[in-house]
């Protein structure tokens, strides 16, 4: 069966906390940090909040208790989650969007380029299914994949968030490794800390770090995992 990647996103397929965390290019991560909540403001949250029964007020609350603590679109009205599904996949970008990606890959050893290469090539070459498992809450997480162009080759429904207070890493994981979805199929994990490694251990499948952009091709080479009950390498 076709290989499942499970992803960590930060510091992983983008220099996220590096330029957050950097004197020099932390005019980049705010400018792409307000690429993110425009998407939010302007794509996302108005779609929940029009499927939130009551008055306007009781609407957008509870359209924001529930991007809180759900950790995937399937927690979603299925009417919302279809149209949040829509709008995911038709964004094209900002028109600030190319600008920013070319300064990112001149600052950043070409990181988006190369993490968008890995994920096509593993897509293309092997028929992969990219999944994502991040710490951040579930609209910001949506929204980063968007503004970075991750759309193209993770689905939305394919985004898990362990920011939720029942939710960890390490029990996404798991649950995933374990799904019926994904029967039989061989698993690597991508991250660039301990918590990510220590996850992949939990669920027993292999785990490639990345500690920068050079690293990214190494997970089209890695021995596979795979679920427990099959066969490595199968």
């Amino acid at each position: 069966m076709a290989l499942v990647y499970i992803w960590d996103f930060d510091d992983t397929l983008v220099p996220w906390y590096l330029m957050k965390r950097s004197a020099s290019n932390k005019w980049l991560f705010d400018a792409w940090f307000q690429l993110n909540r425009r998407i939010q403001d302007e794509l996302l949250k108005p779609i929940l909040m029009a499927a939130m029964p009551g008055p306007e007020v009781d609407r957008a609350m509870a359209a924001e208790a529930l991007w809180a603590r759900a950790e995937s679109l399937s927690h979603f009205p299925p009417e919302a989650a279809a149209q949040i599904t829509n709008c995911y996949r038709q964004y094209q970008g900002f028109k600030e969007t190319e600008q920013l990606r070319m300064q990112t890959n001149k600052l950043y050893d070409n990181w988006l380029e190369k993490s968008a290469l890995v994920l096509h090539t593993a897509s293309r070459s092997g028929n992969a299914t990219h999944l994502l498992v991040t710490g951040a809450p579930l609209l910001p997480a949506l929204a980063k994949a968007m503004a970075f162009h991750m759309n193209a080759r993770i689905a939305p429904g394919d985004i898990h968030s362990a920011h939720c207070a029942l939710g960890s890493k390490r029990m996404i994981m798991a649950s995933l490794v374990r799904s019926p979805r994904f029967a039989g199929a061989p698993f690597v994990a991508v991250g660039d800390g301990k918590p990510e490694r220590e996850a992949a251990e939990a669920a027993g499948i292999p785990f490639v770090h990345i500690a920068g952009a050079g690293d990214l091709a190494k997970a089209l080479h890695v021995q596979t995992g795979c679920a427990p009950g099959c066969a490595p390498g199968r």
